[in-house]
């Protein structure tokens, strides 16, 4: 379906425990331009069968930082910040706080991740917790703040996908 902005299969979107669509250009399937069309990207991305978008912020692709967290606000949609970005200074730490910031404000929810690519990153969560202590982040804004939070928005999230699949496969 090319007016879907990601490849998650509707038929099965509510058998998941949690979708994260992620922006990786890969050519020819998708060659980032500017910001703006990164930005429309992501938020088209939040109408599809997913809960969160992973590493929405890039060195390489960096979306407009306000309207991404207004639509994921807006369409309940979570915002990664993993630690794996900020280690290998793939994403600006000013612009990660400059994010986070503007998620209290707008109490836009976040996830954290290790986003581990070896064994010995699983769970890694320094680089993360540096910044979120120093500026007092509000767990309650974290969905995956403690084992109960992360098993609540797994519900949560699962019956939302199931309503989006009715939706996009006219089962009404």
């Amino acid at each position: 379906d090319h007016d879907r902005a990601t490849d998650v299969p509707i038929f099965i979107s509510d058998q998941f425990d949690v979708v994260i669509a992620s922006v990786h250009p890969i050519p020819p399937i998708f060659i980032v331009e500017n910001s703006l069309q990164v930005t429309e990207k992501m938020i088209k991305a939040m109408d599809d069968p997913i809960d969160i978008i992973g590493h929405p912020f890039h060195k390489r692709y960096s979306p407009l930082l306000e309207p991404v967290i207004d639509a994921a606000v807006e369409k309940n949609i979570v915002l990664e910040v993993n630690n794996s970005s900020l280690q290998l200074g793939k994403v600006d730490k000013e612009q990660v706080q400059l994010m986070l910031e503007m998620a209290v404000q707008k109490k836009c929810r976040i996830a954290l991740s290790s986003d581990a690519h070896m064994t010995n990153e699983l769970g890694g969560d320094d680089e993360i917790n540096l910044i979120l202590d120093k500026m007092e982040f509000p767990k309650e804004l974290i969905v995956n703040h403690s084992e109960a939070s992360t098993l609540d928005f797994i519900v949560q999230r699962k019956k939302v996908r199931a309503e989006i699949k009715k939706r996009l496969l006219h089962l009404d």
